[in-house]
């Protein structure tokens, strides 16, 4: 199942072919229309690039061939089609994601392929493989923040469906599942394993009075600063930072000219330009 632009979108394998039923509310369903056929439909995603606007993608089986990719046509996910797949071929696939305008697809070979804007008139997706401990198996996006995860404690992230990171999860069971809070990430996996990431996104003050940003590969920050601290205080911009990797100390060279200088930052959408 999937949720996205106020609307439910499960699959159902049960019976002779696969149908996909949508609804606002969750309790009254409508079946969509599937052209192109699947021996079964196994991933569903909203959020990624679709013809300019975010959209849903389904994943679908087909009897031993190249596995599809299916798409919501339209403003809702009444009718799905299958569309070309340029730079995909002989693909089965194990996942898919959807955040920051793209979709990312996990396949059964630990590669994963990124489309930026797909398109039924022309769609090219890169492909990378990411060399794990054990094959990958799920893709989740969340937090502005992909997150790839499989056999053996594998894991990896990335802030923008490209550029990937590999983690240490500190684990060797195999995990299966995320779920994201505000500052963190849950795993979840075998042996009834659960793990917490470090905060996503952090920043502090140093000795020598510098701006210290930690998290994520890409991610952005919005700055202010205000000379006191209150209720209705102004607070005025002062910069946007994108880390270009795990840290970023940033020197405000505007601040020695205040006696005191209070600030706050917020995580932006991620910079996909790296």
């Amino acid at each position: 199942m999937a949720y996205g632009g106020g609307t439910f979108v499960y699959l159902n394998n049960l019976g002779v072919s696969p149908t996909m039923f949508y609804s606002a509310d969750a309790i009254s369903w409508t079946q969509a229309t599937l052209y192109g056929s699947s021996s079964s439909l196994y991933a569903i995603a909203y959020g990624g690039g679709f013809d300019g606007r975010k959209s849903f993608i389904a994943l679908g089986y087909l009897n031993g061939a190249q596995d599809r990719i299916l798409g919501s046509v339209g403003p809702s996910p009444a009718v799905f089609a299958p569309f070309p797949t340029t730079g995909v071929t002989n693909e089965h696939f194990f996942d898919v994601a959807g955040g920051n305008g793209q979709f990312v697809i996990l396949n059964n070979q630990s590669a994963v392929l990124t489309c930026t804007n797909v398109s039924f008139l022309s769609t090219q997706w890169s492909k990378q493989t990411l060399s794990a401990n054990g094959r990958l198996r799920r893709v989740f996006f969340g937090d502005s923040t992909f997150v790839a995860v499989g056999d053996a404690g594998s894991l990896f992230t990335s802030a923008d469906g490209t550029n990937w990171q590999q983690r240490d999860s500190g684990v060797t069971n195999d995990l299966r599942a995320a779920a994201f809070t505000p500052d963190a990430v849950f795993l979840f996996g075998s042996d009834d394993i659960v793990l917490k990431s470090a905060p996503l996104a952090s920043f502090q003050i140093d000795a020598s009075r510098n701006l210290v940003f930690q998290g994520l590969r890409g991610r952005s920050f919005h700055i202010q600063w205000s000379t006191v601290l209150g209720t209705n205080v102004k607070w005025w911009d002062l910069t946007n930072l994108v880390l270009t990797g795990d840290s970023l100390v940033w020197p405000d060279d505007s601040a020695k000219d205040f006696r005191s200088r209070f600030y706050r930052a917020a995580p932006s959408p991620l910079s996909t330009n790296q």
